[in-house]
């Protein structure tokens, strides 16, 4: 479970709070989709990923 990546998502802004206890990173509401899909690209391209590891039809 260490190894996924957990991003906080809400109205409430207590960043140290989600930070401390294992958030990737924390968004406050409300925020542009943008955001979110940069704080993804960015944990995917930290820890060298690209995407799935499957086909479309979803079979690895």
């Amino acid at each position: 479970m260490h190894e996924i990546p957990v991003f906080v998502s809400t109205a409430f802004d207590e960043r140290e709070k989600g930070i401390s206890l294992g958030a990737k990173d924390y968004l406050v509401k409300p925020y542009k989709p943008n955001q979110l899909s940069k704080v993804i690209m960015h944990t995917l391209l930290s820890n060298g990923k690209q995407g799935a590891d499957t086909d479309p039809a979803g079979i690895p």
